[in-house]
């Protein structure tokens, strides 16, 4: 990543092959505009080439990007209370923070593997950096009569950051921005996760390609390889689908054994891929209040090697833990596994 502005400018454009891309559209009902400031998530700007939040966040729970030095940027939801001529009064955040506060404790999962930063902007110094906890009494005082800065999200190493880390984090908060910036009714605990039968694919491969970006192109690839694989699962295994208030598993099939999870990667590396895949499939199926995963797939288009395949045994037999690899065949849509 370049520059700040650069990498906001491929988000601009890669947003629309996420629910985020339509953060506008959704401003615009819950605040009731007439129309809207822009089909862009961010705006750029040059005098604060550090950070950016979404278009018409000043006032409200913002999508935040920004260096925490030069190596490190973060990328999360925030409420900045420092006074300027947009906001003029802290306590209209008091509201907005307490029903994030209500939503944290609702959907845990939600903020599980995030870190919670506290910024005092009057000394430059952070209050806290670490895992997320409960917003306390003193918290929502502190951010309500003076300078600071609440961060809830991710620190990755600047060279490491894709834009499609970035989007896939802001469209698993985005229920949280809507319920803090709109009127929703008070939140229920988070249950189970509801399975809920058909998967929506951007059609992202028909698209323009306005980017040439290695991120933007695996990002096109990832939808391409998951459209061509439903129509296999459809016919061959169970019912395609997704879980409503689960995590954000590529794929979701129910059959009669119970639900496999698949987890699709686009990398010329099967160790990579796998190593990638495998935390984010046993956390899927794992983690508290999860919907447990009777089998769990890797799908990459790379054939197994010997270590790979000997990897996989050691964890399914060592571990009983359900993991294979299928390769995806990219004419057919065939999955073969091995």
């Amino acid at each position: 990543m370049k520059s700040l502005g650069k990498f906001v400018k491929e988000i601009n454009k890669s947003a629309r092959h996420y629910k985020i891309g339509q953060l506008q559209e959704i401003r615009r009902e819950l605040k009731k505009k007439r129309r809207l400031p822009s089909h862009n998530v961010f705006q750029y700007d040059p005098d604060h080439p550090s950070y950016v939040f979404h278009w018409g966040g000043r006032l409200e729970l913002q999508f935040n990007i920004g260096f925490m030095n030069k190596d490190t940027l973060r990328y999360g939801i925030a409420f900045n209370s420092k006074k300027d001529h947009t906001l003029t009064d802290r306590t209209s955040l008091d509201p907005k923070i307490r029903r994030l506060k209500e939503y944290i404790h609702n959907h845990p999962s939600d903020f599980r593997d995030l870190k919670f930063l506290i910024y005092d902007e009057d000394t430059g110094r952070n209050v806290y950096q670490g895992k997320v906890r409960e917003i306390t009494e003193r918290m929502i005082g502190d951010l309500t009569s003076r300078d600071m800065f609440y961060f809830w999200g991710r620190f990755k190493q600047r060279d490491k950051i894709r834009p499609e880390d970035v989007l896939r984090l802001f469209d698993r908060l985005l229920p949280a921005y809507e319920y803090v910036e709109g009127d929703a009714a008070r939140t229920k605990p988070q249950g189970k996760p509801q399975f809920v039968a058909g998967l929506s694919v951007s059609d992202s491969e028909k698209a323009r390609v306005p980017s040439k970006s290695e991120a933007r192109e695996n990002d096109l690839k990832h939808n391409r390889l998951i459209k061509k694989v439903i129509p296999f699962l459809e016919k061959n295994v169970g019912n395609v689908g997704h879980f409503i208030g689960g995590s954000p598993i590529d794929i979701v099939v129910r059959s009669k054994e119970g639900y496999r999870f698949y987890e699709i990667k686009t990398g010329g590396d099967i160790k990579y891929c796998i190593r990638e895949a495998l935390g984010q499939l046993l956390e899927y199926s794992y983690w508290p209040g999860s919907e447990e995963a009777k089998h769990l797939f890797i799908v990459t288009t790379n054939k197994l090697d010997r270590e790979a395949s000997q990897y996989l045994k050691t964890l399914r037999k060592q571990f009983h833990l359900p993991v294979y690899h299928q390769t995806l065949n990219e004419k057919s849509g065939v999955l073969e596994e091995e």
